[in-house]
C-alpha cells in the first residue's frame, strides 16, 4: 500500500512539472509570435496620380497593414492589407501630399506601426525626344507624360542664363521660327496639368542644346547690259535669304565715261 501511494505521489508531481512547464511557456511563445516593427518604409513616384509604398519584411509578419492620411497628425484610413512588401496607390490627386504608415499582422496580434513617410503626387518627367534645326527654325519633339493636359516650352541663348517661356504647346511638336543662323540655343520643357484650384506643374526635362545651321549661299553674276546695272546674286540655298555685291555700271555709261576721258586726255595733251 505504501508502494502504491508512493508511486501515485511521483506521478501527481510529475504531472504538476509538466503543466507548470507548458503553462510558464505559453507568454514566450505568445510574444515570440507577435510581428516587429515595420522598418525601411520608402515612398516613390509612379505617375501623375500614383504612389509605391514600400518596406523591409517584419520578423513573424504573415500580412501587413498600410494606413494613409492627408496629414501627419489627422486621421489614418486603411487603404490596403496585403501579404507583399509593396502597393501601388492609385487614383491619388495630382499636387496632393499623403502619409504613410504601415505594420505587421500575424493573426491577432499586430506589430508598432513604421515610421511615418510623406510624398507629394506630381506628373512625371518629360523630355525632348528629338530636335532638328534649320537655319531660322528648330523643331522639338515632346514626350507624352500620363496627367499632362499641355506644356511649356522654354528657350535660353546659354544654358545658365534666363530661360523665357515661349508657349504653351498642346502638339507633341513644336517649330521655334525666326532665329538667327548659326547661333546656339537651349531648350527644356515640362508638363502642366489643371486641376479644380489651378495648375500643377512636372520636373523640368534635361536642357537640350542646338545650333541653327549657317547660310548656304551660292552666287549668280549677272553681268551688266548697255543700260542695266551688273551685279552678283548671293541667295541661301535653303531659306531664300539674298543679298548683292560686286554692282557694276551699265556698259553704254562705262562707254560715254571711257569716249569722255580719251577726249580729255587728248585735249590736254595739245
Amino acid at each position: 500500500m505504501a508502494i502504491k501511494l508512493r508511486k501515485l505521489f511521483c506521478s501527481s508531481v510529475i504531472a504538476v512539472f509538466v503543466f507548470a512547464l507548458i503553462f510558464s511557456c505559453q507568454p514566450v511563445e505568445a510574444a515570440a509570435n507577435t510581428p516587429a516593427k515595420v522598418e525601411g518604409l520608402t515612398l516613390s513616384h509612379v505617375n501623375h496620380n500614383t504612389i509605391k509604398i514600400s518596406w523591409k519584411k517584419a520578423k513573424y509578419a504573415k500580412e501587413y497593414q498600410i494606413y494613409r492620411s492627408t496629414s501627419k497628425d489627422g486621421t489614418y484610413k486603411r487603404v490596403k492589407t496585403t501579404t507583399n512588401r509593396s502597393f501601388k496607390n492609385t487614383n491619388l490627386t495630382t499636387g496632393q501630399k499623403y502619409y504613410y504608415k504601415v505594420r505587421a499582422v500575424n493573426g491577432s496580434k499586430k506589430g508598432k506601426f513604421s515610421a511615418i513617410k510623406s510624398f507629394k503626387v506630381r506628373l512625371s518627367k518629360t523630355k525632348i525626344t528629338e530636335i532638328e534645326s534649320t537655319e531660322n527654325t528648330v523643331q522639338l519633339t515632346i514626350k507624352s507624360i500620363q496627367g499632362a493636359n499641355w506644356y511649356h516650352v522654354y528657350r535660353s541663348d546659354s544654358e545658365d542664363g534666363t530661360f523665357e517661356k515661349l508657349t504653351s504647346a498642346f502638339d507633341l511638336i513644336y517649330t521655334d521660327e525666326n532665329l538667327e543662323p548659326d547661333k546656339e540655343y537651349f531648350y527644356k520643357i515640362r508638363g502642366v496639368k489643371k486641376v479644380d484650384d489651378g495648375y500643377k506643374y512636372g520636373p523640368f526635362s534635361e536642357i537640350v542644346p542646338i545650333r541653327t545651321e549657317p547660310h548656304d549661299y551660292v552666287a549668280v553674276v549677272t553681268s551688266p547690259t548697255d543700260t542695266e546695272w551688273g551685279f552678283t546674286t548671293h541667295t541661301c540655298s535653303v531659306c531664300g535669304d539674298s543679298y548683292i555685291t560686286d554692282e557694276v555700271k551699265p556698259a553704254f555709261e562705262l562707254y560715254v565715261i571711257d569716249e569722255a576721258r580719251r577726249v580729255s586726255e587728248n585735249v590736254n595733251s595739245k
